[in-house]
């Protein structure tokens, strides 16, 4: 009897430890990742009228299918925002702080109306010169707050581009000045990342090809149309893909994504291997 007990007791075990190997496996399959928009009107996706077309949301799909799994997406950029503005909500908005502190993946656009009121009104070289350095400050401080709250989320920027040729054509000095500062940017995102290890990205080829007409709406608007829309979604993807998912995929992320991929079969296989132990052990036990 005691040694039926004591093989009845591996049993038990045995089966204990394997739930216990296989539950993460349950687990990471019902993982849901979420996506924070941050920014401007241009995240918000101001002017399209189908929501599946702006760009935050053809790359929430993309995110679906690559991770096989729901993506929770917030949405929290607001029309009109500035660089202060934003920073001000990052500081002082506990909500926008949760959900920062539970993103996976960030995707932000901001900067083209610290401009806006300077262009159509003013046009001042000065001012100009002022605005770009508060915002490229306002930037640094930006990344590093969201950084603060979450140190391992992903940060996609949407790089600064100009809207405003039209209202700019016979000023070249302010156009100068403004493609200085988007390029200041992009290497002020490209440094960030290799002094202080985090994972933020940007395009350097998106400003320019976004600033075609067919990519922006008729006339003064400075908004994307679903051209530009899918533009900057295809960047998106084209950074998550090369830069990523590249630099990430040790060989434990391989093995977490297959897992993922591929979770039914392991549940199968885990279900018909526990029931084995499970009958190898009673069939013992039997024979005491």
């Amino acid at each position: 009897m005691k040694s039926m007990k004591r093989n009845y007791n591996k049993v038990v075990i045995t089966l204990f430890l394997n739930i216990i190997i296989f539950f993460p496996f349950f687990v990471k399959a019902e993982v849901n990742y979420q996506l924070l928009g941050l920014g401007d009107s241009i995240t918000t996706g101001y002017g399209i009228t189908d929501f599946n077309n702006i760009y935050i949301n053809i790359f929430k799909n993309y995110l679906e299918e690559y991770y096989q799994s729901i993506i929770i997406l917030n949405n929290e950029a607001n029309n009109g925002l500035t660089s202060t503005q934003l920073l001000n909500k990052i500081k002082n908005d506990i909500d926008l702080k949760n959900k920062i502190k539970k993103a996976d993946i960030i995707v932000m656009s901001i900067g083209g109306n610290d401009y806006l009121n300077e262009i159509i009104y003013y046009q001042n070289p000065e001012i100009f010169i002022d605005i770009g350095n508060q915002l490229l400050a306002n930037l640094k401080d930006i990344y590093n707050n969201i950084f603060s709250l979450n140190e391992s989320v992903i940060l996609i920027v949407i790089p600064l581009y100009n809207p405003y040729l039209s209202l700019l054509k016979n000023n070249q000095e302010l156009i100068e000045m403004y493609d200085k500062t988007k390029k200041e940017m992009i290497e002020q995102i490209n440094q960030y990342r290799v002094i202080n290890n985090k994972q933020i990205y940007t395009s350097d080829t998106l400003s320019k090809e976004i600033e075609s007409s067919n990519n922006l709406n008729y006339g003064i608007d400075p908004h994307p149309n679903i051209n530009g829309h899918k533009l900057i979604a295809e960047e998106c993807i084209k950074i998550f893909n090369e830069k990523i998912v590249t630099n990430n995929n040790s060989n434990q992320n391989k093995i977490i994504t297959f897992i993922i991929k591929n979770k039914y079969y392991f549940i199968v296989i885990g279900i018909i291997f526990l029931a084995y132990l499970f009958k190898k052990g009673y069939n013992k036990a039997r024979k005491w």
